[in-house]
């Protein structure tokens, strides 16, 4: 009978401890709740994604408007945002937005959503930007900065 001593570097095991099972799959950031790195925006790959990539990359901004008259400027955070006006308001469009911003206004009251610009041109298949059907929708969408375009339920 031929018998043989193995030790871990033989078998290139050099980094492997004697760990008990209860140590050995216990981890920090798997027990509890669970943590991971976040993926950069953009990230296009079967990786774990964590609600900070999630909400990175497609947040959603639910801006009220609620006041009869109110008025807002959109901003760079209003990016890929869903403004919700529950009264008569104006919306304004500034010059400072980049190409590519898009921004979804809702209409849920009836009342008139004005949309305004600020150094901007907004083209689109009606002279009047208005939103007043309650429960229309339209987007807005930066080709450039000062060139816009918007769809949907308008007047």
């Amino acid at each position: 009978m031929l018998t043989a001593t193995l030790f871990k570097t033989d078998l290139l095991l050099q980094n492997v401890t004697n760990e008990s099972k209860a140590t050995m799959f216990t981890s920090a950031a798997l027990t509890s709740t669970p943590t991971a790195p976040t993926a950069a925006v953009g990230t296009d790959t079967t990786q774990i994604a964590t609600t900070a990539h999630v909400k990175a990359g497609y947040r959603l901004l639910y801006a009220h408007i609620d006041g009869q008259g109110s008025a807002r400027n959109f901003a760079a955070t209003d990016n890929n945002g869903f403004v919700n006006a529950y009264a008569e308001c104006t919306l304004t469009i500034p010059s400072t937005l980049t190409a590519g911003t898009q921004i979804t206004v809702f209409n849920s009251s009836g009342d008139d959503v004005t949309i305004a610009c600020s150094g901007v041109t907004l083209n689109g298949s009606s002279a009047s930007k208005v939103v007043s059907t309650v429960y229309a929708a339209v987007t807005l969408i930066a080709y450039t900065s000062t060139v816009w375009y918007i769809v949907g339920d308008y007047n």
